[in-house]
């Protein structure tokens, strides 16, 4: 992940967490990670975020994962519909499953999305397509 990424992450991480009263021990605690590991993201030095992290983090703080990395990459999200509640859902439910699965499955599940992140970001923006009447 680029520096940028990782400091505007860190920077969203601490507004959203102090928004909330925590501390880095609180929300450490709440994700299962150390204070350590918060203040080291919070100062966009933590890269090894993964897909899995990124949902606890977001959850944890009461934010769509989605909106968090938009955040982070400098877009805005605009806000929420019926169709996009849904899929928000689906992605917690993906989660819960994969909480259960071996090590394995979620490694490979992991890189997956990884991959397929990366692919977003290279692929170019399509232009919005013309209406036609």
């Amino acid at each position: 992940m680029s520096s940028d990424f990782m400091v505007n992450f860190g920077n969203l991480i601490k507004r959203s967490r102090q928004k909330l009263g925590l501390t880095q021990a609180e929300l450490g605690e709440k994700i299962g990670r150390p204070q350590s590991s918060i203040a080291r993201l919070e100062s966009g030095l933590l890269g090894d975020t993964h897909f899995g992290f990124i949902i606890e983090l977001a959850s944890a703080l009461n934010i769509r994962a989605e909106d968090l990395v938009a955040q982070a990459m400098g877009r805005d999200n605009p806000p929420l519909s019926k169709k996009d509640i849904d899929k928000s859902k689906d992605l917690q439910r993906i989660k819960s499953r994969l909480k259960d699965t071996d090590p394995v499955t979620r490694k490979l599940v992991n890189d997956l999305f990884a991959e397929l992140a990366d692919w977003i970001k290279e692929a170019p923006k399509m232009p919005e397509s013309k209406k036609t009447a």
